[in-house]
């Protein structure tokens, strides 16, 4: 195997058992801010930089054969700026900045700021960051005991095979802008994957039959919508929760058997697969589509389309 592009963190980083989208649920519990709840830019931004420093595999496009590993950056250690970061994701530079120094000072990242050769000439101050494999591995795998406690897991070796179905050499990948945002607290460590959608339990496709039009179930509708409006910022906030709104989101719990922990990764699916769905996009006319909100959810065309990947971004 040829692991010359390859540098020790890159290698390191492989080796943790991180799939799907790299936003592991325990982070929520580590990473937080000086008040105690979670830092929602911090573990976003964290995210993207796990995302560079995972391996990529580099495979025979007709055989499907492992050829080698590699890193996804050119240089040593990933190059970013602040106002990268804040241009991907739509913070203020300030906000970067600030979250950016609160993982270093948790200590699961490092930054160098370097003089590097252009062709405009020298440049001062260029960042460079690299995480710490120790701490991520620490705030991935560790598990919740007594008292607050934590044990860590050891590091998972994950094997690869030497070929699959179908080959296929994988390219660079453009800067990401579809990490998500999940709410800050979570029953369950359900990761977030492509194959969320799994999670989402199958429901009949008419209205609710007696039976269960009958079953006195109570939904926290608090909680509810704390979870789109933790889950989905970009969506219009809910500012009055009707009673039709209330009946709408009753009919669909009970046809599609939903609770909490679906719902919630029901819109984290949404807010990682469907973004169309949170912007303001032209109609070709002069005019807008809107953005999708809590009504539009509740829907069954909505939640069909979501469950059969047609609602994902093309």
């Amino acid at each position: 195997m040829n692991n010359a592009l390859m540098t020790e963190t890159v290698t390191q980083i492989g080796r943790i058992n991180i799939t799907g989208n790299v936003i592991p649920a325990n982070w929520w519990r580590h990473i937080k801010m000086p008040s105690g709840k979670p830092d929602n830019i911090g573990i976003i931004l964290l995210s993207e930089i796990i995302y560079w420093y995972r391996p990529a595999e580099i495979r025979d496009e007709f055989t499907g054969e492992l050829q080698g590993l590699r890193k996804r950056f050119q240089s040593d250690k990933l190059q970013r700026s602040y106002q990268s970061f804040a241009d991907q994701f739509g913070f203020t530079k300030r906000e970067v900045t600030e979250a950016i120094k609160r993982l270093k000072s948790k200590g699961v990242i490092t930054l160098e700021f370097r003089t590097i050769n252009t062709a405009n000439g020298p440049c001062n101050n260029v960042m460079f960051i690299e995480p710490v494999v120790e701490s991520i591995h620490e705030i991935t795998n560790s598990i919740p005991l007594i008292n607050n406690q934590t044990k860590k897991e050891p590091v998972s070796v994950i094997g690869i095979t030497s070929k699959r179905n179908r080959g296929y050499v994988e390219k660079e990948q453009p800067l990401r802008t579809e990490v998500i945002a999940p709410t800050s607290k979570r029953k369950t460590n359900t990761e977030i994957t492509t194959e969320i959608t799994t999670e989402i339990t199958d429901g009949t496709s008419g209205e609710p039959d007696d039976k269960k039009a009958s079953t006195k179930i109570k939904l926290n509708y608090e909680s509810i919508v704390k979870a789109y409006h933790d889950i989905l910022p970009a969506m219009p906030a809910i500012q009055v929760m009707t009673d039709e709104r209330k009946r709408k989101l009753r009919n669909f719990w009970l046809k599609f058997n939903f609770n909490q922990e679906r719902w919630e990764n029901y819109l984290t699916y949404v807010s990682s697969n469907c973004r169309w769905m949170l912007e303001e996009r032209e109609n070709g006319r002069g005019g807008l589509w809107r953005r999708k909100n809590l009504d539009y959810l509740i829907t069954e065309r909505c939640y069909v389309a979501v469950k059969e990947e047609r609602a994902n971004d093309k």
